[in-house]
């Protein structure tokens, strides 16, 4: 299995209550600034939209250097040329990509930080759908299909430094691996998923737990982690 290299997440307690800590962040208030470009910057905070769909080549599409953002692409598109990110969040705090759809991208979101979500997407044609190396995030229904088995990508990736990370409700398909731990002791939550077409379904470290996941056409449908409860579906 292809291991993504660490360095393209550069961007220039307990379990429940640090899940607890994801799902109820505060909302930031303020009118919105209007994404008109890409590649974009975001070096303030506060909430940012898309009124059109967006294309770049050759950068990132839109790059988060500040803290309490809440990106919301309204419906609207990011497309790039496959050799760089879609949202590519630094290590900011409390910062939320939603509502809308990115694809032709390396990776769709970089979330690296703390806080930070990746909620009802839809990633398509990314090399790798969600990475993340960051601390009480979460990645929830999202739409996330990739480009077959032969490109050994991930649909969402967990990478060293992770740790508390929630993903939840999202259908994937059409990578190597559905979902892939490669933190190895980072206490994550796998819940509700499904997850189709591909060589491994869930490959998860000893102290992840995973509950309600449905897994089909995958070769190997779990490996490691912690099943909670009996309803987790494999081939």
């Amino acid at each position: 299995m292809k291991k993504l290299n660490p360095s393209v997440l550069k961007t220039s307690g307990p379990l429940m209550a640090t899940l607890a800590t994801i799902l109820f962040a505060p909302a930031l208030a303020g009118a919105a600034t209007i994404i008109d470009r890409l590649p974009y910057t975001i070096t303030a905070p506060g909430r940012y939209e898309l009124q059109r769909d967006l294309t770049t080549n050759d950068s990132n599409g839109i790059t988060v250097q500040a803290a309490n953002v809440v990106i919301d692409l309204k419906g609207f598109s990011i497309t790039g040329d496959g050799t760089a990110n879609g949202v590519a969040v630094a290590s900011q705090t409390n910062v939320t990509v939603r509502n809308g759809m990115i694809s032709g991208f390396y990776i769709g979101v970089v979330l690296v930080g703390v806080q930070s979500r990746a909620i009802n997407l839809q990633l398509v044609n990314n090399d790798f759908g969600v990475a993340t190396g960051g601390k009480a995030c979460a990645v929830q229904d999202c739409f996330i299909v990739g480009l077959g088995t032969n490109h050994t990508g991930v649909g969402v990736g967990l990478y060293k430094s992770s740790s508390g990370i929630l993903v939840k409700g999202n259908q994937i398909s059409e990578f190597m691996t559905g979902i892939n731990d490669f933190s190895a002791d980072g206490f994550h939550a796998f819940t509700g998923n499904y997850i189709a077409n591909g060589e491994y379904g869930i490959v998860a470290s000893s102290n992840d737990l995973f509950q309600g996941n449905v897994v089909t056409n995958c070769a190997v449908p779990f490996s490691g982690g912690q099943a909670v409860g009996t309803e987790n579906g494999g081939n």
